[in-house]
């Protein structure tokens, strides 16, 4: 199992895939994909998202690159910051917690876990705190 500890605010949209190792690969995109989220940078979650991903979290269900693009899209308005805390990777899977900062300042503790093949993301299942949400 391949981990590592990471705190960062402007994480890089260009993920570097690793042919062999799916992990440092699976790191890389999750990484580009939350910079991306983080920066509102549409074109390039459109490009880390594979064309049958699905995203499951406390709002519901989406399955799609077009649903999920407008549901991050929808979101990224109100995202001011993600700050990475720790990620972890194995394989194909990477887990990544990280802190949301809001609009207004609010800092949501969330956790994604995205499956990557082939470079993108085919899965994606997050959880997160409620509580600042109000």
């Amino acid at each position: 199992m391949d981990t590592t500890d990471e705190t960062t605010t402007t994480p890089t949209t260009t993920p570097t895939t690793t042919p062999g190792d799916p992990a440092a690969t699976a790191r890389a995109v999750a990484t580009a994909y939350l910079a991306a989220w983080q920066d509102g940078d549409l074109a390039t979650l459109e490009r880390l998202l594979a064309d049958d991903v699905v995203f499951t979290g406390p709002g519901g269900s989406l399955a799609g690159r077009g649903p999920c693009l407008e549901g991050l899209r929808a979101m990224a308005g109100s995202v001011e910051r993600i700050d990475v805390v720790r990620q972890v990777a194995e394989g194909e899977e990477v887990v990544t917690w990280y802190d949301m900062t809001r609009t207004g300042g609010v800092v949501v503790p969330t956790v994604n876990s995205s499956r990557v093949r082939a470079g993108r993301i085919e899965e994606i299942r997050v959880l997160f705190d409620t509580g600042p949400l109000g």
